[in-house]
């Protein structure tokens, strides 16, 4: 995710403390993730002319000194419980998280540390074996599980998704098993609706997949699905022979050892449980309205819906979720065949918007790999006030795995996993600095409220997908401001929110988040048309495609 402050393109970095001075949500060094991804990913870019004439080096060679030889990275190791505890304990405190689980795993050695409250009405300290829903990182599970189900009975990942699952009959035929699996089946995304609570509810969910329709079409390019991998989840059944939470529990958390991995609200309650938290007004209880602005966490209920569990209902542990990396890290530990397992850390579909996640998807993966080239997967998960995230750096045996009881947890999981990268030896997954030679093409001390000269013409309308509308226009300080809907099921857990539009470069924005972070919003595929410049078709942010919503708009 995009770092929550923005600062000239050339300022040499700050300290982290510097950095948190600026914005208490910022991890260090984050301010300029935006703008030097934009820079890596888009061509041509625009130099300033640095070419300098050839003559001897000191040592004899023309032009520039040859590069010394790397110095070995350092062999991964375990942080200290202690110091990972304190950092946990500061990163929360930072982000205004009540409580949260932190875990490292070195070649199957783990670490595991926790921090805080689990639920703030009744001051019960988190543990390192709390469970929490985990959102969609449950995808991961469903992929994991889907695919080694596929290899016992031949099913091959270009087969049409029709072909073996019936409740899809009608769809189009270029929507394979492989793009549900790497989101680039163009399918809608967020179907929320209730199929109730019985063994038929994921099958029904999948039955109206087809009537939902599509985004885009089928591989043109990545866009999330939840509603995809429903479908997938449906699938699981099939082959499986039994509901989808005892596929799993017969097919994946047992072979994994998992302690208290469940898709059953009755099996978690036997255990530690967290709640989810959001930022609510401080004196909104015992009669206040909420008038001071000031906010603190606040409890909020878990969903408790059967017919998305595929895509967001596994609930889970910190110590868990490490043997579900684990797995992965040694190709398949026995539980998925090798082949499968790597084939899974292959990007498959690539996204307009490489700043929020990554560049990419693999089978059920998020591709992090950052500017190094050193592979880095995992899978982000944020639900109703709580979230989860993973990530695995295969060729180091090395992963990390995070719950938080808030859905903003997110500032603080990135200046952590970050840090942890950078002690191990390795590069961040996220860019390099700014080139000092790029010219950023506007002034980067622009007030975010005001247009720099872009053609708002070329933005501004509607956009509209499944669950969600989105306006762009042209508001009272005359730059560009998102206008956000949440609608059908949606509605219930937001209201309309409206952020200006922060220019980065040609066709790529800015707009502070709920989370507290800065999100990409990016223009992607043209639209011609008579007596007027070509406009983007589609608007993604958040992972999701959403194209214009009328001709008018076109």
């Amino acid at each position: 995710m995009i770092g929550t402050c923005w600062s000239r393109a050339r300022t040499r970095r700050s300290p982290p403390d510097a950095a948190h001075s600026r914005c208490p949500c910022a991890p260090p060094y984050e301010s300029r993730r935006v703008r030097s991804c934009v820079r890596r990913h888009q061509s041509p870019v625009r130099r300033r002319s640095s070419r300098t004439s050839a003559r001897p080096a000191p040592n004899g060679h023309h032009g520039r000194v040859p590069t010394p030889p790397p110095t070995p990275a350092p062999e991964p190791r375990l942080p200290d419980p202690d110091e990972l505890r304190s950092r946990l304990a500061e990163a929360c405190e930072r982000a205004r998280v009540p409580g949260a689980v932190l875990g490292v795993s070195v070649d199957g050695e783990r670490t595991v540390v926790a921090h805080g409250v689990r639920n703030v009405a009744t001051g019960e300290a988190m543990t390192v074996d709390t469970v929490n829903q985990v959102a969609s990182v449950s995808k991961v599970f469903t992929a994991t599980t889907l695919l080694l189900l596929c290899d016992e009975h031949g099913i091959g990942l270009d087969t049409p998704a029709a072909d073996v699952l019936p409740e899809l009959a009608g769809a189009d035929p270029a929507v394979t098993v492989r793009r549900l699996l790497d989101h680039s089946s163009g399918i809608q995304c967020d179907l929320f609706d209730d199929f109730g609570p019985g063994p038929d509810a994921i099958g029904r969910y999948a039955a109206a997949v087809p009537g939902i329709g599509s985004v885009v079409a089928p591989g043109r390019f990545f866009s999330y699905s939840n509603a995809g991998y429903v479908a997938l989840g449906r699938l699981v059944e099939r082959l499986g022979g039994a509901s989808y939470d005892r596929v799993l529990a017969r097919r994946l958390f047992g072979p994994l050892g998992t302690e208290r991995t469940t898709l059953r609200l009755d099996e978690a309650v036997l255990h530690r449980v967290a709640v989810g938290h959001d930022l609510g007004p401080a004196d909104a209880g015992a009669g206040g309205n909420g008038a001071s602005g000031a906010t603190v966490p606040r409890a909020r209920p878990w969903i408790d819906q059967r017919s998305i569990s595929p895509t967001g209902g596994v609930i889970s542990c910190v110590p868990d979720l490490l043997r579900l990396c684990e797995l992965h890290l040694a190709d398949g530990a026995g539980v998925l065949g090798a082949s499968t397992a790597r084939a899974m850390r292959v990007r498959s579909s690539t996204t307009p918007d490489p700043y929020t996640a990554g560049p990419g998807w693999g089978l059920g993966l998020t591709d992090c790999t950052g500017s190094d080239g050193e592979p880095v997967w995992g899978h982000d998960g944020l639900g109703v006030g709580l979230a989860a995230y993973v990530r695995i750096v295969p060729g180091r045996r090395w992963a990390v795995a995070m719950m938080g009881a808030a859905g903003h947890t997110r500032p603080a999981w990135q200046e952590l996993w970050r840090e942890l990268l950078r002690e191990q030896g390795m590069v961040m997954p996220e860019l390099p600095a700014p080139d000092p030679g790029i010219d950023p093409g506007i002034d980067p001390g622009i007030d975010p409220g005001i247009d720099p000269g872009i053609d708002t013409d070329r933005y501004v309308g509607r956009f509209s997908r499944l669950s969600q509308d989105l306006e762009v226009r042209v508001g009272d300080h005359g730059g560009l401001e998102l206008v956000t809907t949440p609608t059908g099921v949606l509605a219930r857990f937001g209201q309309p929110t409206t952020a200006p539009l922060r220019p980065v470069t040609t066709d790529v924005f800015a707009v502070r988040a709920t989370t507290g972070v800065e999100a990409a919003v990016v223009f992607t595929d043209e639209l011609g048309g008579t007596g007027r410049a070509a406009r983007p078709a589609y608007l993604h942010t958040g992972l999701r495609a959403t194209p214009r919503a009328t001709p008018q708009d076109r």
